[in-house]
Formats: structure tokens, C-alpha cells, sequence
């Protein structure tokens, strides 16, 4: 009987995985970030940094958590934070080198297709203008400073059939214009 118990104790302390039948309430919940293993960064306590000389392009790894493959896209945003100017001293551009233009509140939108978990390069592209750093975030630093002991501070969006949060470790990169 004591062994039943001590059993039955230790299975009720598993640790649920969400996306392999744990719980059913985070189905529908996504993450993104930015990946800290990519071998052209310099890994540091509070990010990833990366280095671009004007008129270069440097790709940053934008990741994508979901355990499923849906029926729906999911859209994910990033922000570019400091004092260097959209337009004049940096861009964001598409794999052919054409600038993405950020929405009215400054994010980028990103898209993931069927909410397939993956890999979408940022290119930032440094311009002719200032010199400086900028922090490419995954959530609007100027409203809410991420708090992994307070989930809502992790939530980038929500929509009706889905919520994404971002990683508290890693929402943030880098980047020096030189």
C-alpha cells in the first residue's frame, strides 16, 4: 500500500508538457524569440549582439515554439527600440533587399503559416546615416518590461483562437551600427 501512495505521489508531480497532452488550455498558445545559439552573435547576460557595418545587412534568428500544425496563420510582431531613425540610419528589408515598412505603432508584422513552428530571418539592414545600437525586441519596450513571474507581461498579443508570448530570456537583441 505504501508503495501504491509514494507511486501515486510521484506521478501527480509530473511536469505537464503542453504540446504532447499535457495541458489542454495551452493548445492554442505560441512563443517566439530570438535564437541565442547562432554562431555570429556574441552571447552576453542580456541578449544576443550582433554587429553590421553601414550598408550591410545583418540576419537576425527570429524563432517561432508551436507544437502543432493548425488551420489558421499566426501573426507575431517585433519592434526596433533606440535612438537611431527607421529610414535614415537603418531598415528592415525582405530577403531581396526591399524595405518593410512598420505599422502605425512601429511593429513589424511576421506571419508563420499554419502556425508551423520555424526560423524567419530579420533583415536589418544598416544605412548611411548615424552610428549607434538599437534593441530589436519581441514586445513594445515602451509599454510592458517583460516579468517572467508575471505571465501577462509575457503576452505579445491575443486573438480569439490563439495567444502568443514571448521568451523572457531571450525578447530582446542587439544590434551596433558601425
Amino acid at each position: 500500500m505504501a508503495a501504491a501512495l509514494a507511486a501515486l505521489s510521484f506521478s501527480s508531480c509530473q511536469k505537464l508538457d503542453p504540446w504532447n497532452g499535457g495541458d489542454p488550455s495551452q493548445d492554442h498558445v505560441y512563443f517566439i524569440g530570438f535564437n541565442w545559439g547562432e554562431t555570429t552573435a556574441v552571447f552576453n547576460k542580456n541578449g544576443v549582439k550582433y554587429d553590421v557595418a553601414q550598408g550591410k545587412v545583418v540576419d537576425i534568428d527570429y524563432i517561432f515554439e508551436s507544437g502543432f500544425v493548425r488551420d489558421y496563420d499566426v501573426e507575431t510582431y517585433f519592434y526596433v527600440d533606440g535612438t537611431l531613425v527607421e529610414g535614415t540610419d537603418y531598415q528592415i528589408v525582405d530577403a531581396s533587399g526591399a524595405r518593410i515598412a512598420p505599422g502605425a505603432d512601429g511593429a513589424y508584422k511576421v506571419t508563420w503559416p499554419q502556425a508551423k513552428k520555424g526560423n524567419q530571418p530579420i533583415h536589418f539592414k544598416a544605412l548611411n546615416g548615424e552610428k549607434g545600437s538599437v534593441k530589436v525586441t519581441t514586445i513594445d519596450a515602451g509599454h510592458v518590461k517583460p516579468d517572467a513571474n508575471d505571465l501577462t507581461t509575457l503576452i505579445q498579443h491575443e486573438e480569439a483562437n490563439y495567444t502568443v508570448r514571448i521568451f523572457s530570456n531571450n525578447h530582446f537583441v542587439t544590434v551596433t551600427v558601425k
